[in-house]
């Protein structure tokens, strides 16, 4: 999400020729797309984590999917830049208690410095790839597309390869 904070000023401002002050309106729909998936999430609070997890990122994933059609298919508005982000701010709401509580579960004892190192790496990497972003060339949607497609990815394979795959190999989860 914080790549979108990056990208979408020069989207919208610089090639929609959207206000400053209607930016911020637009704005609120991402954060109430994520106030809706944090609200599903708790809804949902009974399937398990792992369950939530896969769901969120497979969405996530989906969004970036949704951004390349947007991409290729209409021209560059509002609602092209909006539709794909809101469906990955929905799956980020949906993943983030879910995850963060999981991955901090196993460190109860050291709850304090398990916050502070997911917080500062989402942040470090949040940086990095805003560094990244804001260095490609922001004319269309495309830059916005791949960095919600290489996290989704990105956030899948860790989901795999982290947590799956070795709770698997000690019989401990089972998603269907």
């Amino acid at each position: 999400m914080i790549g979108y904070y990056t990208l979408t000023p020069f989207l919208f401002i610089n090639r929609l020729h959207i206000s400053a002050e209607n930016f911020g309106y637009l704005s609120l729909i991402s954060a109430g797309t994520y106030i809706a998936g944090v609200v599903l999430g708790r809804i949902f609070s009974s399937v398990e984590t792992l369950k939530m997890v896969f769901v969120g990122t497979i969405l996530a994933f989906l969004s970036s999917v949704v951004g390349v059609l947007c991409a290729i298919f209409y021209p560059m508005n509002i609602v092209t830049v909006l539709l794909p982000i809101s469906l990955f701010t929905f799956a980020a709401g949906e993943i983030a208690p879910s995850s963060n509580a999981g991955a901090l579960s196993s460190l109860r004892h050291l709850a304090g410095i398990g916050s502070a190192v997911a917080g500062a790496s989402i942040y470090v990497s949040s940086s990095i790839f805003s560094s990244i972003a804001t260095a490609l060339p922001i004319h269309d949607l495309w830059p916005l597309v791949f960095y919600m497609g290489i996290t989704s990815t990105l956030a899948f394979a860790m989901f795999l390869y982290l947590i799956v795959l070795p709770a698997r190999r000690l019989n401990m989860v089972n998603i269907k």
